[in-house]
């Protein structure tokens, strides 16, 4: 399991960003919500699913990521240079969190969730999370709650019980006036 840092430093492509994040204890959603947006990268990050080609880092491309305090997944908005939504992107998490440094962190469980607009849902790295389990780098139990999150969360998307979809453009156009700061 790897903790993750959501002010993705490690993406060595972008060469000029901004990052921002602020803590949000609404009725709908309680936690951090962050914004990295992709000023200049060196070379674009164009991912396939299916038949379809999607680009997901490129000059003036954001990431405004959810990072909720007690629940088990963080949830990536990717949009483009136009801040039109490009996909959805789950990460099932075991814990979410703050670090030291102030930066929202989650420790990442392998499987993931994406939703290319308007309803293309697409669950990843299954593969990942069994072998995980299988090399001891999990135990049952976070396998279990990993596979637990995911089934609960397809149904909620196939559902529209994703409230966060209904609040995101919003938090983007508010982040985007921070950074503007």
């Amino acid at each position: 399991m790897k903790r993750k840092s959501t002010d993705r430093t490690y993406l060595k492509r972008v060469i000029d960003r901004d990052f921002i994040s602020i803590c949000v204890d609404d009725y709908d959603f309680k936690g951090y919500i962050t914004l990295f947006k992709m000023n200049k990268v060196t070379q674009d990050c164009i991912i396939k699913y299916g038949e379809k080609n999607i680009c997901v880092i490129d000059n003036g491309y954001k990431m405004m990521q959810y990072v909720p305090l007690n629940e088990n997944y963080t949830l990536t908005a990717f949009c483009d240079k136009n801040n039109k939504l490009v996909q959805w992107y789950f990460d099932i998490t075991y814990r979410n969190g703050i670090g030291d440094d102030g930066i929202p962190f989650y420790d990442d469980l392998y499987l993931d969730i994406v939703i290319l607009p308007p309803s293309d849902i697409h669950l990843l790295d299954k593969d990942e999370l069994d072998e995980a389990r299988d090399t001891k780098e999990i135990n049952d139990e976070q396998y279990n709650l990993a596979c637990n999150v995911a089934n609960k969360l397809m149904n909620d998307i196939s559902n529209d019980r994703i409230p966060l979809f209904k609040r995101y453009e919003t938090d983007l156009n508010h982040l985007l006036e921070l950074v503007k700061r």
